[in-house]
């Protein structure tokens, strides 16, 4: 007699965690934001990513940016980006 395969759900499966850092757009003071996509390097100038605010849970309000500079002051990371 075979045992019973358990199945679990596609939505209970892990994701890998979002890269967050303070990014500011169209020279905004800089906030705490998600990076969507994939998350296998650091982003660089020059890169187009999708951003979330962490204070918005939607990726509705989510924003396309270019980074324009990346700084490092005190250990914290801050991305600055303009909007298409």
């Amino acid at each position: 007699m075979k045992k019973p395969v358990k199945k679990t759900p596609a939505a209970a499966a892990k994701k890998p965690k979002r890269l967050r850092a303070r990014v500011s757009v169209n020279q905004i003071a800089a906030e705490p934001m998600q990076i969507l996509g994939n998350a296998t390097r650091p982003p660089e100038v020059g890169d187009v990513l999708k951003v979330l605010p962490d204070r918005l849970q939607s990726t509705v309000f989510a924003k396309t940016v270019k980074v324009d500079r990346i700084t490092v002051e005190a250990g914290v990371t801050t991305i600055y980006a303009t909007t298409f």
